[in-house]
């Protein structure tokens, strides 16, 4: 029972490092030098990063 209350601990402090604004946007530059942008999707996203990346955030945060 501890050790699932530890990795719940350990989410709960992680978990909001993901959706960090900072954190997304390099995310997105990461994937973008490895050769993602090629891709149809991610060239799509591209085209409105500022408010894909924002909403990504929102998402995140909101779990859903």
């Amino acid at each position: 029972m501890m050790r699932y209350t530890i990795v719940i601990m350990v989410m709960e402090h992680l978990y909001p490092l993901i959706y960090d604004p900072d954190n997304l946007w390099q995310a997105w530059r990461a994937a973008r030098r490895g050769g993602k942008r090629k891709w149809p999707s991610v060239a799509g996203f591209e085209v409105d990063l500022e408010q894909n990346l924002y909403a990504l955030h929102e998402e995140l945060a909101d779990q859903t």
